[in-house]
């Protein structure tokens, strides 16, 4: 009886082995026969939508788990809609977005007709998401000098209610805001001024790290990448070295780390006369005092690579990596990704010789927004009529703002970073005649102005308009 035990059992084994194994392999063939008969399944999509609203070339990739057949342009539908490309990686449908996408709103992309590359059963792949929305913050200054009475910062909720104080202090001459803060320039005399930073309202005013008796310009801030960057100018005090316009960059992550600095590869001072940080991009360009342009990375030790000379840099078209550059009278674009150069069309004159052409901002190659001041000469001085007009592709120029002299002086216009809105800044009829010139802002407001439908949205107090997500 024990000796025959064991052979039952293997016997009893083998059985259950063979069974599993039919009942797997009855399974597996049933489950073929299902996969055959159904077309590949959506099963992830992804995409960073703060990117998304502040760059363009934001990636939504959608994934399946067979191989697809190539998905063309015309397959792929965005409400609203939005500039794309479209790539298809195995078993990934990539859509790319041409230009940053529109602050708090739903997007759908469907896909229709996705195929697998073994069965050809057609399906449609959808997916949903709804990005950021935002707000604005400006800033309200006594102009250079008015040491008295603080400064702010304010920030705005185009949605409604009352601008809320950011930040304060004397003689705020510019700011930016990085990660949830606001960094600001604060100048202390004639010769210096210090760098201060706030977490919002009720937070303790911090200053960072700049050497004493130097002078701070040009702040820019690059929420992608988590910088600000400035110019140094001036006599250290407590030191031997003399600052002639050099480029510094704060990480925000770690104000308490020392700041960095920009410098030619043998580690010499470069006398920056402007600079920008590249949207997407962990690069910035900066021109010298000679004029000549360069690209450099934000990380220590890059390479200064030159890009030409220019007289002048007039701004990145938003969210992109194209830079427009001024020589002459002339416009041109360098799109930095490529390396190609394209001259603008000069700006509009309007054709009259009563109407002076103003700044004009680029938007994109073929879009773009413009001041024109229609002047009237009366007896005793000039009545100035501006207004902001809107150029788009397939499209006749719309003013979307006018300011007649009973409303003030358009002093400044310019696109949110994201190139959806226009802003126009606005001087009170009331206000002191240095205010033209002064930089002072406490009696101007801004007017944001939605090109999408021409609607003016909100008027902000002061001036220096910057749009952030959140």
């Amino acid at each position: 009886m024990t000796s025959e035990h064991p052979r039952r059992s293997a016997r009893g084994f083998w059985l259950l082995a063979v069974t599993a194994c039919l009942t797997l392999a009855v399974v597996a063939v049933g489950l073929a026969v299902v996969g055959a008969g159904r077309g590949p399944v959506l099963t992830r999509a992804s995409i960073a939508v703060d990117r998304a609203v502040a760059a363009a070339g934001e990636r939504l990739q959608l994934s399946g788990r067979q191989p697809l057949a190539e998905v063309t342009p015309d397959q792929v539908e965005v409400i609203p809609a939005a500039p794309f490309t479209v790539e298809t990686r195995d078993a990934t449908v990539v859509v790319t977005f041409t230009r940053p996408l529109a602050y708090a709103t739903d997007y759908t992309v469907s896909i229709h007709e996705v195929r697998s590359r073994h069965t050809g059963i057609a399906v449609e792949w959808s997916h949903s998401f709804t990005t950021p929305g935002y707000a604005v913050y400006s800033l309200v200054s006594r102009g250079p000098w008015a040491f008295g009475t603080d400064d702010q910062v304010l920030r705005t909720d185009p949605a409604g209610g009352d601008p809320v104080t950011v930040l304060s202090g004397t003689g705020i001459e510019a700011f930016t805001v990085v990660a949830g803060m606001i960094i600001a320039v604060s100048r202390t005399s004639d010769l210096e001024s210090r760098l201060v930073g706030s977490a919002g309202p009720g937070a303790d005013l911090l200053t960072l790290e700049t050497p004493e008796g130097t002078d701070i310009g040009l702040l820019q801030g690059s929420a992608e990448q988590g910088l600000v960057g400035y110019t140094l100018t001036g006599q250290q005090t407590d030191g031997d070295r003399f600052y002639d316009n050099a480029l510094f960059l704060q990480d925000i992550a770690d104000v308490s780390a020392s700041p960095r600095e920009v410098t030619a590869a043998d580690g010499s001072p470069v006398r920056v006369t402007d600079w920008g940080f590249i949207p997407g991009a962990r690069s910035l360009v900066l021109q010298d005092d000679a004029g000549q342009v360069f690209l450099t990375g934000i990380e220590a030790g890059s390479a200064l690579t030159p890009l030409g000379s220019h007289d002048r840099l007039l701004g990145f078209l938003p969210g992109t990596t194209t830079l427009v550059v001024l020589d002459g009278t002339d416009e041109a674009m360098l799109d930095l990704a490529s390396g190609a150069t394209t001259i603008l069309p000069p700006p509009g004159d309007a054709g009259r010789t009563d109407v002076l052409a103003g700044k004009r901002t680029m938007i994109s190659p073929t879009e773009w927004v413009q001041q024109f001041d229609d002047v009237t000469l009366l007896e005793d001085a000039a009545a100035i009529t501006s207004r902001l007009t809107h150029s788009s592709p397939g499209a006749t120029e719309v003013t979307v703002a006018t300011v007649p002299p009973s409303l003030g002086r358009l002093l400044d216009t310019g696109v949110s970073g994201n190139g959806r809105y226009a802003w126009a800044e606005i001087l009170s009829p009331g206000a002191p005649a240095e205010d033209l010139t002064s930089g002072a802002t406490d009696n101007s407001v801004t007017v944001l102005i939605d090109l999408s439908s021409g609607q003016s949205l909100v008027a902000v107090p002061g001036a220096e308009p910057l749009w952030v997500t959140g």
